[in-house]
């Protein structure tokens, strides 16, 4: 199964509990690409329990409708993630991701980060 291309510039595993989500710049992301995003990470991974660290690369953005689906996706599959460490880029991407987590904080341990290597630091120690 290929990368959905159009938001994705890589899903890959950085270690053996740790997917990277990696946005491609510039991207809005739509509800269907967000599905289509799922149900590649859900093959990539196969049902595996694991930390996530998603990226979000210079005016990368999700729309309101794919952030709701991404926020009942995480809600209903949480016994497989361990945690989730969210890289922002801009202002607008820490806003909007602070919104989205404050759904999601009683479900697992995940936190915004503007330092890459400090998110992954923090998905080491979790």
């Amino acid at each position: 199964m290929e990368t959905p291309a159009r938001v994705l510039k890589s899903l890959r595993m950085i270690d053996d509990e740790t997917v990277e989500i990696l946005y491609k710049d510039a991207v809005t992301v739509t509800r269907e690409d967000m599905e289509e995003l799922l149900g590649h990470l859900y093959y990539f991974t196969d049902g595996k329990r694991l930390k996530r660290l998603v990226v979000c690369t210079r005016n990368s953005s999700l729309e309101m409708t794919a952030r709701h689906l991404l926020q009942e996706e995480n809600k209903v599959r949480k016994d497989t993630i361990i945690a989730e460490a969210v890289v922002v880029t801009s202002l607008s991407q820490k806003m909007m991701t602070n919104f989205y987590l404050k759904f999601i904080q009683n479900v697992f341990p995940s936190k915004f980060f503007t330092d890459e290597q400090k998110a992954r630091e923090w998905l080491k120690a979790q």
